[in-house]
């Protein structure tokens, strides 16, 4: 079902760091259009007492922080935010500053989701382009990188890493940009991007939740993004096409 339903003229519209044009739902399995959501997905699929795995398959990490603390701590305590609650909280850098920005954007969620709940992040699986460790800030919520896959053994080997966690299941983020390049270059191809949802779906009994961003500006333009997460949605056995 559609949580937030597509706008008209969808490709003439901008996703970028903070604009969120859509997001669908089939169980716990969540498609947006900009990776800001997945937080409030998560939000909606786990339980606030358990413990759980991370799986990050992006070609960025996503590892900003930038949004003051006090201006969604209150989550740890009402996690079930309606999307336009969660999307329209907003801090300035300063009382000067004459821009507003978004709490919660592309690149800051999870490390903003992992300071209310550590324990979402047990084991942190980052398959990106650029080698990531998390030393962008001390403290509690430094995440634990327990490994970083590389493109060579990611489509054939997502089931026995998600076996391996035996009880504790996942989240399981992907960004359709992984598959291209800065230029909008698909990287990878069809039949790759196939093995590796294949190989996911083999174990989604292992997953909590399951968030999907086109990030059409990463991807190049919205008809790469939209190419891609309908091979996907197939390989997933979704009624879904864009």
């Amino acid at each position: 079902m559609w949580i937030k339903e597509l706008p008209e003229n969808l490709k003439q519209q901008k996703s970028e760091i903070a604009n969120l044009n859509f997001v669908y739902k089939y169980k716990n399995l969540y498609i947006m259009d900009n990776h800001l959501a997945a937080g409030w997905a998560w939000l909606q699929e786990l339980d606030i007492d358990k413990s759980y795995n991370f799986f990050h398959i992006d070609r960025h990490a996503d590892l900003l922080n930038n949004a003051p603390i006090e201006k969604y701590l209150f989550i740890k305590d009402n996690p079930y935010l309606t999307l336009d609650e969660y999307t329209n909280l907003e801090f300035k850098i300063n009382e000067n500053d004459m821009h507003i920005y978004k709490v919660f954007q592309w690149d800051n969620y999870i490390k903003q989701i992992n300071y209310l709940f550590p324990n979402w992040f047990t084991e942190c699986y980052f398959s990106t382009h650029n080698y990531v460790d998390d030393n962008f800030l001390n403290g509690s919520n430094k995440l634990n990188i327990t490994y970083r896959p590389n493109a060579f053994e990611l489509y054939n080997n997502i089931d026995y890493w998600l076996e391996r966690s035996q009880n504790t299941k996942w989240i399981f983020n992907i960004d359709l940009d992984y598959f291209f390049n800065e230029d909008g270059m698909q990287l990878f191809t069809d039949d790759y991007i196939r093995s590796t949802i294949q190989n996911l779906n083999q174990k989604m009994d292992k997953v909590a939740v399951l968030t999907i961003a086109l990030s059409p500006e990463c991807c190049g333009c919205w008809d790469n993004a939209i190419r891609i997460i309908n091979i996907v949605a197939k390989e997933l056995g979704l009624k879904f096409q864009l």
